[in-house]
């Protein structure tokens, strides 16, 4: 704070933190994850709740740019659209959509592409990165921009982390995971939430579950099934 310094960083003394290594999970577990979120309010304060006639109000411009861009991504995961021309579409949409530093709609991408990473769905997790990395700097601010790319490699706040996770697990340390999401940002966390709930739904119920193996933290799939 102009010559006054308040804090002294030693870079050699810095670790870098990493994600641990993702836990292998089934579809049935990810269902009865997505059973036990419900009635926890895990939409409190997200734009994407609102979007959906969740009690906030929103407006009509908002919650047709979010609705457009979940639809879009729904549709990509469940396979009901050929090709990845959805991905651009829901991009294109959600990429700068809202208010703050990190916008919901932003925040809303980073969880999709956690999740993805966290699943080991490889394939869509580098297509939605690639689209992201290429279109964050010229559509939102640079602290978002920063988040995002750190998305790209499969890197978020460690709550993101542990809530998807729990989810994984079919539940397990549940209330601490939102509670800790909650402590992200003003609704960051849980319009996060709301993107790698996309993924996880269509997981759990759709055809993505076919698609999946046991991750890394960088998305890369390890050995062994786990549907």
């Amino acid at each position: 704070l102009g010559d006054a310094a308040l804090l002294h960083l030693d870079p050699a003394r810095i670790g870098i933190w990493r994600p641990a290594p993702a836990r292998s999970w089934t579809p049935d577990a990810v269902a009865r994850g997505l059973l036990a979120l419900q009635g926890r309010g895990s939409g409190q304060g997200s734009m994407f709740v609102a979007a959906e006639g969740g009690g906030a109000v929103i407006d009509d411009f908002l919650r047709l740019r979010a609705a457009a861009g979940v639809d879009a991504l729904s549709a990509w995961l469940s396979g009901n659209a050929s090709g990845d021309a959805p991905v651009r579409k829901a991009v294109e949409a959600l990429l700068g959509l809202g208010k703050g530093l990190t916008p919901a709609g932003d925040d809303y991408l980073s969880g999709a592409l956690i999740a993805l990473a966290e699943i080991g769905d490889a394939r869509r997790f580098a297509v939605l990165a690639s689209v992201v990395g290429h279109m964050a700097p010229g559509r939102t601010g640079r602290v978002s921009v920063a988040h995002l790319l750190a998305a790209t490699e499969g890197m978020a706040a460690e709550p993101l982390h542990c809530i998807v996770r729990a989810l994984l697990a079919g539940g397990e340390d549940l209330d601490a995971a939102l509670a800790a999401l909650d402590a992200v940002g003003h609704s960051s966390g849980r319009d996060a939430l709301a993107g790698a709930l996309t993924v996880l739904e269509s997981v759990a119920f759709g055809s993505a579950s076919r698609n999946c193996r046991r991750t890394s933290w960088r998305g890369r799939p390890s050995t062994g099934s786990a549907a």
